[in-house]
């Protein structure tokens, strides 16, 4: 399936379509969803988000539980980023989102969203067991042959990530921040989020390893590996970036 935080590009691009009065940032959260179960290791709860009843009884409580926690979260982690990027994030009206109704609704489409782009890029979406094309196998390097949707899974990825950078990068230029030295504020900024991933991948990596011995198979390096390793680095990355920014938080009070 496509990599989680590539989904919100889907909503981005269907946004001029939607109605005024929907919530961006909840169809952003709703759009990642479906995986979050994947990230907690809740793996059949993550299956199960991805079907119509797991949207409204799984991604629409996880949804709201995710908005809270950004609302409590975002400013804390926006100190954390260098500019331009602190100040342009600092101002967003992050602690208030749309009328209630206004944001499961956003919540439930984000999620419908990513449903339909898994459809199309994983073996058992609807999409890939209902169009015989996206299971035509499409030979590789060295005469490795894969199916068209796997083509699509990764090519979504990436075009869906270089989307959002793309948005964000035009957003980030029409905002007018006030122009600030690059001093030593910014160094330590930018030591601490490297040294936070560095750390985050070490974890990670040190986690799916010792995963990995203890199973039947030992320890082999394949796409479930490499796919356990990116959710672990994830997730342990956004504890990291939490427990920081609440560390920060309380010695700046």
């Amino acid at each position: 399936m496509p990599w989680t935080f590539a989904h919100p590009a889907a909503v981005l691009a269907i946004r001029p379509l939607l109605s005024a009065r929907l919530s961006l940032a909840a169809l952003m959260v709703g759009s990642i969803t479906p995986d979050v179960g994947y990230y907690l290791s809740l793996f059949k709860m993550a299956t199960f988000a991805h079907t119509l009843p797991g949207v409204i009884t799984v991604c629409l409580p996880i949804g709201l539980l995710l908005l809270l926690l950004i609302q409590r979260l975002w400013l804390p982690i926006a100190y954390l980023l260098p500019q331009p990027h602190r100040q342009a994030l600092s101002v967003l009206p992050i602690r208030s989102f749309a009328a209630p109704l206004a944001v499961g609704l956003s919540l439930l489409i984000g999620a419908l969203t990513h449903i339909v782009w898994d459809s199309f890029t994983h073996h058992s979406g609807w999409a890939v067991n209902h169009i015989a094309m996206l299971q035509y196998p499409v030979t590789l390097a060295a005469g490795h042959n894969t199916p068209l949707f796997h083509i699509l899974q990764h090519t979504s990825t990436l075009l869906g990530i270089l989307y959002c950078g793309w948005v964000y990068r035009a957003w980030l230029w029409r905002q007018t921040p006030t122009p600030t030295a690059n001093g030593s504020n910014e160094c330590w900024r930018y030591l601490l989020l490297v040294s936070l991933g560095l750390l985050a991948l070490a974890i990670a990596t040190a986690l799916v390893y010792s995963a990995s011995l203890s199973g039947t198979a030992g320890f082999t390096i394949d796409e479930a590996l490499v796919f356990r390793l990116i959710l672990t680095a994830t997730t342990t990355l956004l504890v990291l970036l939490v427990a920081a920014s609440q560390l920060i938080a309380r010695k700046r009070r």
